[in-house]
């Protein structure tokens, strides 16, 4: 465990030391704080204009503002989530430090899971300060605390999602670029499966929902919780972290 942590510890430090996270992190939170106040603000003119015909027509916070906020923070980590995964492993292999690590007393498996935290560290903070959110939500109505607390569970699973096929891609090669690509190659069609979900038919439609990770998302956000939302985003995360160990074993023994 304290291998896990001091690795996490100096992934964070390296984070801080360049504009990597800070940009990240203002970008992230600008386009979120778009989705919000783009649901917030209709929200609100509905509100003032007429109470109750906006309840009777089914207009509430998980429709409106909840809905923006998960869909451009999806935007949002999609773009720029990998940017912080693709300098993970690959800047090491660049530098020639990874033989570094790949030699000292720590475990492989040590080492991805605490790249892995570190990474996700950041990605925590971007959703701790978007607490915010919810606290302008509170001054302002009453707001679902059960459906804004599944999303923000939504949108962290989503952003490990992301970080860990970005951690994958970035032990398979030395060039950042390439890292950041491979991460989108990868992602986008589990992003877009969503929306060929219906056309298919059968137990391929089936197949497809089940990789839905926008879905997921949607269902969480709406204060929705299924087994299915929570194993689709574990399992896959378990699944790029032991095949980045796979890669790495591989690299230690050759």
């Amino acid at each position: 465990m304290n291998g896990i942590l001091t690795i996490a510890r100096r992934e964070i430090q390296s984070y801080f030391a360049s504009p990597i996270a800070y940009t990240i992190i203002v970008i992230v939170l600008l386009m979120m704080g778009f989705g919000f106040l783009r649901g917030l603000l209709p929200y609100s003119a509905l509100f003032a204009t007429n109470a109750a015909m906006a309840e009777e027509a089914g207009i509430n916070i998980r429709n409106y503002i909840v809905r923006e906020m998960i869909f451009w923070a999806q935007i949002a980590m999609m773009f720029f989530m990998p940017a912080l995964s693709m300098r993970l492993f690959s800047e090491e292999k660049k530098n020639g430090t990874a033989e570094l690590l790949l030699t000292s007393p720590i475990t492989t498996t040590q080492l991805v899971l605490g790249k892995y935290l570190g990474a996700v560290s950041i990605l925590g903070i971007i959703l701790a300060l978007c607490s915010v959110f919810p606290i302008v939500l509170e001054l302002l109505a009453s707001p679902e605390w059960v459906a804004m607390g599944t999303a923000y569970l939504g949108m962290l699973l989503y952003g490990m999602v992301i970080l860990a096929i970005g951690l994958f891609a970035s032990s398979l090669t030395e060039n950042q670029i390439v890292a950041l690509l491979t991460t989108y190659a990868i992602f986008l069609p589990l992003w877009l499966v969503d929306s060929v979900v219906g056309f298919m038919g059968g137990i391929l439609d089936e197949i497809l929902a089940g990789l839905a990770i926008g879905k997921m998302i949607r269902m969480l956000g709406q204060g929705l919780v299924d087994t299915h939302h929570l194993f689709l985003p574990v399992f896959l995360i378990s699944v790029f972290l032991f095949l980045c160990t796979q890669v790495l074993e591989s690299n230690r023994w050759r």
